[in-house]
């Protein structure tokens, strides 16, 4: 038995498409398997559904909607897809069976939209294929997290340990083990830290998704730009790295063989008295990497490591990928998951890019996609709302309402005012690059 989602949204063009489209033609989609209705779970900005979809559901490109099913057999799917007019009337059917599906557990599905044996357009769907029970049990790792009264404090967590080393020079790296320990001493209840998975599948804490080799042999200095997921850890650990940026290898000193640091490292030389808030990475489409690591590899290797270590420390998980969320929620029930958003604040003129997903362009329907998907709540970038208290705080509360928790990052909490506001609020907690300016004392 498994979960299958089937996704329809409209995040880079509408993913219905008739050969005799009218522009504001509507139309409503019903999906059945075997005779089966799905369960829906329909969100946007403004509010969420979720529902079992028994009739025909109007589509608005404005919202995000996965149709779940429960599947025996994989290989026996058969998915009908009818679309209906305003009148009711049929306009089209498509199928979906198992040769759809290309890709073992998440990819893209396109069929044919058919009336009389002609094909009259195209409709396409996101798959995600889930286990349905729990694949990894770590109930006896760590402080569980879930159930513990830890998260009715507020937090204090630092930025990849003691801060972004892009911000200034510091005696360690970020996403160092001394820099974690450093960030624990200034009175951090937490860290933030970034995994990804080496070319081996080996999990290792580091944010970029590029990182700069470096070379000087037989006197030619060369900086080549690689995908962390291209090289071995054996290969990081034997060649000269550093931060893919300008300057690479200019001030390459003893502090850059402290970086990439291993999963199972991580969990056995920091204390278990410091927190570990894991944001698995994921490469956005834009970013132009190919031959990806599968996002179940990802979560299985991470999940596998954490297995097989004597956690000590809590746990939460999170992720900008809402996919890996999901799977991170449905593998493991240990551990509370987070969905990350830029929000309203991936418009920037230093952030000057639409996310690739719908479901993390405002901080509205990332909360209601967490909702949706009994995720343990989201963490948004503060810095447009560092002068709208109200705003904190009626987010604060929504998210409360359906016991879920906010935490928040950003260069707003560098500033001791605004992390203020933010505790002041009952925000779950805060992610900071200065934690030495907020004046931690603990348990506060």
């Amino acid at each position: 038995m498994v979960l299958l989602h089937f996704n329809l949204h409209a995040s880079q063009s509408n993913p219905i498409k008739l050969n005799d489209d009218e522009e504001g033609q509507q139309f409503s989609i019903k999906l059945r398997h075997q005779d089966k209705a799905p369960v829906l779970k329909k969100f946007n900005t403004e509010g969420y559904e979720d529902i079992q979809s028994e009739e025909a559901i109007p589509f608005d490109p404005d919202f995000y909607y996965t149709f779940i099913f429960d599947v025996d057999d994989l290989s026996k799917i058969d998915i009908e897809c009818e679309l209906t007019n305003t009148k009711n009337e049929t306009i089209g059917t498509a199928h979906f069976t198992k040769p759809s599906l290309h890709e073992e557990v998440f990819g893209t599905c396109c069929s044919e939209i058919t009336k009389d044996g002609v094909s009259i357009g195209k409709i396409l769907f996101n798959y995600l294929v889930l286990p349905s029970k729990i694949t990894h049990d770590l109930s006896t790792c760590g402080t569980n997290t879930k159930s513990d009264t830890i998260l009715d404090d507020f937090h204090y967590i630092g930025h990849r340990g003691d801060g972004s080393t892009k911000l200034r020079t510091l005696p360690y790296l970020e996403n160092t083990i001394s820099s974690f320990i450093r960030a624990h001493e200034l009175g951090a209840s937490f860290v933030e830290l970034d995994v990804q998975l080496t070319k081996d599948h080996v999990p290792v804490v580091f944010h970029d998704d590029f990182v700069a080799v470096i070379s000087d042999k037989d006197n030619r200095y060369t900086v080549d730009k690689v995908p962390v997921k291209d090289l071995t850890l054996s290969e990081i650990r034997n060649k000269k790295v550093d931060f893919a940026r300008p300057d690479a290898g200019l001030n390459y000193d003893d502090r850059f063989k402290h970086l990439f640091p291993t999963l199972k490292e991580l969990l056995e030389e920091t204390p278990s008295t410091l927190g570990l808030f894991m944001e698995i990475k994921y490469p956005e489409p834009d970013q132009g990497i190919t031959d990806l690591i599968p996002k179940h590899i990802v979560v299985d290797r991470i999940l596998d490591v954490m297995s097989e270590s004597k956690i000590k420390q809590p746990i939460m998980f999170c992720s900008f990928d809402p996919e890996i969320c999901i799977m991170l929620k449905h593998k493991q029930a240990s551990f509370p998951v987070f969905f990350i958003t830029n929000g309203e604040n991936c418009f920037t003129s230093y952030n000057p890019f639409e996310p690739y997903d719908m479901r993390t362009r405002t901080r509205m329907i990332a909360a209601h996609f967490a909702i949706c998907h009994d995720l343990k709540g989201i963490s948004i970038n503060s810095d447009p709302l560092m002068n709208s208290r109200d705003d904190y705080a009626k987010l604060t509360a929504f998210l409360k309402e359906h016991s879920k928790m906010l935490f928040s990052w950003g260069s707003a909490n560098c500033d001791r005012e605004y992390a203020n506001i933010q505790k002041s609020v009952k925000m779950a907690g805060v992610i900071s690059d200065r934690l030495a300016n907020l004046n931690i004392t603990r348990n506060a």
